[in-house]
Order: C-alpha cells, then sequence, then structure tokens
C-alpha cells in the first residue's frame, strides 16, 4: 500500500508543478496580451479573461434566452487589456477583499434582460496554490 501512495503523491507533485509553471506563464502573459476563452449558447455566455494579473471569470444570461444574440459554441478572442477589477460599479459589489472581487448586475433593454456574474481571482492565488505540494515536496525530501 505504501508505494501506491508514494507513486500517487508524486504523480500529484508533478502534476501541481506543472500548473504552477502554467500559471507563472499565464501570469505574464496577461500584462502582455489580453485573452478571452468562452462559450456562447442560446441562454447566454460564460467566459474566462487574463488580463493584468487577474482571472475574470464572467457569466452572462440572458433573460429571456435568445439564439440570435450570441456566439454558439466555444470562441477565443484577443481583446485590449482591462482592469476587470476596477471596471464595475460599486453598487453591484457582493465581495471585494484581497485583489479578489465578486459582483453581480442586470440590465434591460427593449424585451431582453442581462443578468451579469462576475468573479475576478488574483492569478497570485492559483499560483502559489500549485506550489504547496511541490514545496512540501522539496521540504521533506
Amino acid at each position: 500500500m505504501k508505494p501506491l501512495l508514494r507513486i500517487l503523491l508524486n504523480a500529484a507533485t508533478v502534476m501541481s508543478l506543472l500548473m504552477f509553471g502554467m500559471n507563472v506563464m499565464l501570469w505574464v502573459r496577461s500584462y502582455r496580451v489580453g485573452d478571452v476563452y468562452g462559450w456562447g449558447g442560446a441562454g447566454g455566455m460564460l467566459w474566462v479573461s487574463p488580463s493584468l494579473g487577474k482571472l475574470c471569470f464572467d457569466c452572462e444570461r440572458l433573460v429571456p434566452p435568445s439564439y440570435y444574440l450570441h456566439p454558439r459554441g466555444w470562441f477565443y478572442n484577443t481583446a485590449e487589456l482591462r482592469d476587470y477589477y476596477n471596471r464595475l460599479d460599486g453598487n453591484s459589489d457582493r465581495l471585494k477583499f484581497a485583489g479578489f472581487r465578486m459582483a453581480r448586475r442586470h440590465q434591460s433593454h427593449n424585451q431582453y434582460g442581462w443578468d451579469y456574474d462576475r468573479l475576478v481571482v488574483p492569478i497570485w492565488f492559483p499560483t502559489f496554490t500549485a506550489a504547496i505540494l511541490p514545496g512540501l515536496f522539496v521540504r521533506r525530501s
């Protein structure tokens, strides 16, 4: 049982180290290029935008759902760098702490309405979270 546990721990450590390396690359890239990765459907869109050292997770829901207002399926775009942390008005904030932000907003236009949910996570958080297991492995050795 012990050799299997060691193999699993080593595999998890290697995966965590790879995630750490990818997060560092994403962190550096987020200061140079604005990327948008997402998925669109009839009910709205989901997308992730790394920009200026932050990961912005957005969810936009249409009320009522429409097939014509959004791209369907997966999409990728490059966009200008944006400070997503400071782009929402203060009235929509639910959480704002240590670089994290969660907000919700509703807008109406003609017969359609939009519900926006946004979660902003500083990239240092997943980067250092991914570094915990390799750090423990180095300390143990």
